[in-house]
């Protein structure tokens, strides 16, 4: 859909002397009209994925970030994470968390705890789902497997779009 990546600083426009249009429509909704001091003005938090599996991690950042317009990064474990929030200064707006079989209730706890009033989409297994009720009742959305990638997509943009309070 889009040929250019998202993270151009300015909208691409194109004219030649034979009046061909305008290629704005090439640059992603969100970039348009935007200069570089522009953006400068506008930060938008980038959404954190957290999940062992790297199949599972490539699709949300794909499906998340072309709905989202924002940069979506991600991170195989907790410690990872929470390494890109601590040391790499990250401040997710969303933090989204499926727990695969690998990561523990306290590993998700952790996280959580790093950054308090950072919304969480959390996705459990319906075996695993009674070990994680703690964090349940703390998520802003709590989805059980199975469940598709777009559907995780959509609750994220939900998630986001609602109010803070």
């Amino acid at each position: 859909r889009h040929l250019l990546p998202h993270h151009l600083p300015f909208p691409l426009t194109h004219s030649t002397r034979c009046g061909s249009p305008r290629l704005t429509e090439l640059v992603p909704p969100h970039l348009r009209g935007y200069t570089p001091s522009t953006m400068a003005n506008e930060p938008r938090s980038p959404i954190l994925i957290v999940s062992p599996r790297w199949q599972t991690r490539s699709l949300l950042v794909a499906q998340i970030g072309e709905l989202s317009e924002r940069d979506v990064i991600s991170a195989p474990d907790v410690d990872q994470a929470l390494k890109l929030i601590k040391l790499s200064g990250v401040d997710p707006a969303v933090l989204v968390v499926d727990t695969g079989h690998q990561l523990s209730p306290q590993d998700v706890e952790r996280l959580v705890e790093a950054r308090r009033g950072t919304p969480l989409v959390l996705v459990v297994s319906r075996l695993r789902r009674e070990g994680f009720q703690g964090l349940r009742d703390r998520a802003a959305a709590t989805l059980v497997r199975p469940v598709s990638i777009g559907r995780v997509a959509r609750t994220v943009i939900q998630v986001l779009e609602e109010p803070a309070g």
